[in-house]
């Protein structure tokens, strides 16, 4: 432990001593997740939470965007860090709103999200980089010698499901669930829509 420390230091030390390059791309500071949070549960005067979600989607969808186009990964990760913190407080409201109390037991529907959570990440993650194809007639692991599984595929991909999970989620939460009417169909197209991302190319 006490050597892991000193070779930690001793990298840092010299990563110092490098000058950085004066195009290299900048982190972007870290997002205001409680802002996010807030703007994810705002109520417009006089109408219904659930009609407004799309609306809510693309507010949270235009915060993430300027870190989903960086080319540094904590700021991909953020990007998509931004949508589930989004997402998860819609959630969080519906339920206050819509939802008796303790419909979804201790630490409300949070912390249910938290349970499943992590082996929702580690099917996710199994599924995109230990499965196996066939390089002519051998059988050849996704990881192993053509494929990679790299910190990408490890930050990056588990989120993209889980992003997708939470966007079903809280439609079905919200009460647009299969559809039943043109009304319906309109709100659902709504927020897909809404949680696109344009991924124009930074200047």
């Amino acid at each position: 432990m006490i050597c892991q420390r000193i070779g930690l230091a001793t990298i840092a030390f010299l990563m110092m001593l490098v000058p950085a390059r004066a195009d290299a791309p900048k982190q972007l500071p870290e997002p205001d997740y409680e802002a996010i949070e807030r703007a994810a549960q705002r109520i417009e005067p006089a109408q219904d939470y659930t009609k407004n979600l799309p609306a809510r989607l693309r507010e949270c969808t235009a915060s993430a965007e300027p870190y989903a186009r960086s080319p540094i990964t904590a700021d991909m990760v953020a990007s998509k860090v931004i949508r589930m913190v989004c997402l998860r407080a819609m959630m969080r409201k519906l339920a206050e709103l819509y939802y008796v109390r303790d419909a979804f037991g201790p630490g409300g529907i949070d912390a249910r999200m938290d349970e499943m959570s992590k082996p929702f990440y580690k099917i996710i993650y199994d599924v995109h980089t230990k499965g196996v194809y066939y390089d002519g007639d051998k059988k050849v692991p996704e990881c192993g010698e053509i494929g990679s599984c790299g910190s990408i595929e490890e930050q990056l991909l588990p989120r993209d499901d889980y992003v997708d999970f939470l966007m079903d989620f809280v439609r079905y939460v919200a009460g647009y669930g299969p559809f039943v009417d043109d009304r319906t169909r309109e709100w659902y197209d709504a927020w897909v829509k809404a949680g696109r991302f344009s991924f124009a190319s930074p200047e």
